[in-house]
Protein backbone atom coordinates (compact mmCIF):
# COMPACT_ATOMS: atom_id res chain seq x y z
CA UNK A 1 0.00 0.00 0.00
CA UNK A 2 1.41 3.35 -1.01
CA UNK A 3 2.44 5.67 1.79
CA UNK A 4 0.72 9.04 1.84
CA UNK A 5 2.72 12.25 1.77
CA UNK A 6 1.89 12.78 5.43
CA UNK A 7 3.13 9.29 6.33
CA UNK A 8 6.38 9.89 4.45
CA UNK A 9 6.94 13.22 6.17
CA UNK A 10 6.15 11.67 9.54
CA UNK A 11 8.64 8.84 8.98
CA UNK A 12 11.27 11.45 8.13
CA UNK A 13 10.38 13.55 11.18
CA UNK A 14 9.60 16.56 8.98
CA UNK A 15 6.31 17.56 10.58
CA UNK A 16 7.84 20.82 11.79
CA UNK A 17 9.44 21.72 8.46
CA UNK A 18 8.18 24.60 6.37
CA UNK A 19 5.68 23.81 3.61
CA UNK A 20 8.35 24.62 1.04
CA UNK A 21 10.79 22.16 2.63
CA UNK A 22 8.12 19.48 2.74
CA UNK A 23 7.21 19.96 -0.93
CA UNK A 24 10.86 19.96 -2.03
CA UNK A 25 11.50 16.77 -0.06
CA UNK A 26 8.44 15.05 -1.54
CA UNK A 27 9.43 16.16 -5.04
CA UNK A 28 12.92 14.70 -4.58
CA UNK A 29 11.46 11.44 -3.28
CA UNK A 30 9.03 11.10 -6.20
CA UNK A 31 11.75 11.83 -8.77
CA UNK A 32 14.16 9.36 -7.18
CA UNK A 33 11.56 6.61 -6.80
CA UNK A 34 10.36 7.12 -10.39
CA UNK A 35 13.93 6.69 -11.64
CA UNK A 36 14.42 3.56 -9.55
CA UNK A 37 11.15 2.05 -10.78
CA UNK A 38 12.08 2.78 -14.39
CA UNK A 39 15.47 1.15 -13.79
CA UNK A 40 13.83 -2.00 -12.43
CA UNK A 41 11.33 -2.08 -15.26
CA UNK A 42 14.04 -1.69 -17.91
CA UNK A 43 15.74 -4.79 -16.50
CA UNK A 44 12.68 -7.04 -16.34
CA UNK A 45 10.47 -5.99 -19.25
CA UNK A 46 10.79 -7.26 -22.81
CA UNK A 47 12.88 -5.10 -25.15
CA UNK A 48 9.88 -3.92 -27.18
CA UNK A 49 8.16 -2.63 -24.03
CA UNK A 50 11.33 -0.88 -22.88
CA UNK A 51 11.58 0.71 -26.34
CA UNK A 52 7.99 1.89 -25.99
CA UNK A 53 8.84 3.50 -22.64
CA UNK A 54 11.95 5.12 -24.09
CA UNK A 55 9.94 6.53 -26.99
CA UNK A 56 7.29 7.86 -24.62
CA UNK A 57 9.94 9.49 -22.44
CA UNK A 58 11.54 11.16 -25.46
CA UNK A 59 8.11 12.52 -26.41
CA UNK A 60 7.74 14.07 -22.95
CA UNK A 61 5.15 11.63 -21.63
CA UNK A 62 4.69 11.90 -17.87
CA UNK A 63 5.73 9.00 -15.64
CA UNK A 64 2.12 8.70 -14.50
CA UNK A 65 0.97 8.19 -18.10
CA UNK A 66 3.81 5.75 -18.73
CA UNK A 67 2.85 3.72 -15.65
CA UNK A 68 -0.81 3.77 -16.73
CA UNK A 69 0.21 2.47 -20.17
CA UNK A 70 2.15 -0.36 -18.56
CA UNK A 71 -0.81 -1.33 -16.38
CA UNK A 72 -3.56 -0.98 -18.99
CA UNK A 73 -1.79 -2.10 -22.17
CA UNK A 74 0.92 -4.43 -20.90
CA UNK A 75 -0.60 -5.82 -17.68
CA UNK A 76 2.39 -4.82 -15.55
CA UNK A 77 1.59 -4.22 -11.89
CA UNK A 78 3.60 -1.03 -11.47
CA UNK A 79 1.87 -0.26 -8.18
CA UNK A 80 3.63 -3.05 -6.30
CA UNK A 81 7.00 -2.11 -7.79
CA UNK A 82 6.45 1.57 -6.97
CA UNK A 83 5.34 0.83 -3.41
CA UNK A 84 8.40 -1.35 -2.79
CA UNK A 85 10.77 1.27 -4.24
CA UNK A 86 9.12 4.04 -2.21
CA UNK A 87 9.30 2.06 1.02
CA UNK A 88 12.96 1.16 0.39
CA UNK A 89 13.93 4.75 -0.37
CA UNK A 90 12.16 6.19 2.66
CA UNK A 91 13.84 3.51 4.81
CA UNK A 92 17.22 4.59 3.37
CA UNK A 93 16.50 8.22 4.14
CA UNK A 94 15.46 7.37 7.70
CA UNK A 95 18.63 5.33 8.20
CA UNK A 96 20.77 8.24 6.95
CA UNK A 97 19.24 10.57 9.53
CA UNK A 98 19.77 8.22 12.46
CA UNK A 99 22.75 8.97 14.70
CA UNK A 100 25.68 6.65 14.09
CA UNK A 101 26.76 4.59 17.09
Amino acid sequence: MTMTNDEILERLHLGGATEEQKQETLKLIVETVDMRVMGVLSQVLPDDTVKGLTDMEQQGTSREEMFRWLVEDKGVNTGEIYDAALSDYVDEMVARTQPQE
